[in-house]
């Protein structure tokens, strides 16, 4: 696995392979496409030892925003949201498999997105 481009965003999202290292999640965009790179932490940090996440490839800079949601829907695995100019992907990282939650794109103009979670929404 290689990282064509200037890394945009990094951060820490635990342990997500269960093999007590604490892993990364690595942010590159460039131009029309973006990619999100999940890398496994341990004693010898390879890129070839981990994920690859790819934007909607007519969206824009997909990487760029990364955030850690830990756990937002209770079921014990760490969600991430990956983000581009006009693309929102929340993610939920499983040890063996990911699953995604939500895709949510710009139309037109701009616009916001709120996220709810364990809480009513407030007036």
């Amino acid at each position: 696995m290689r990282i064509g481009f200037l890394v945009e965003s990094i951060g820490g999202v635990g342990d997500i392979n269960k093999d007590g290292y604490d892993d990364i999640l690595i942010g590159s965009y460039r131009s029309k496409w973006g990619r999100a790179y999940l890398i496994y932490g341990g004693t010898s940090m390879q890129l070839s030892r981990g994920r690859i996440y790819s934007g909607d490839t007519t969206t824009y800079g997909f990487g760029r925003y990364l955030t850690n949601l830990h756990d937002i829907n209770g079921d014990g695995m760490t969600e991430v949201g990956i983000e581009g100019a006009e693309q929102l992907e929340i993610i939920s990282l499983g040890s063996s498999s990911d699953s995604v939650l939500a895709v949510i794109k710009k139309e037109t103009g701009w616009g916001f997105v709120s996220i709810y979670c364990g809480m009513s929404r407030p007036e």
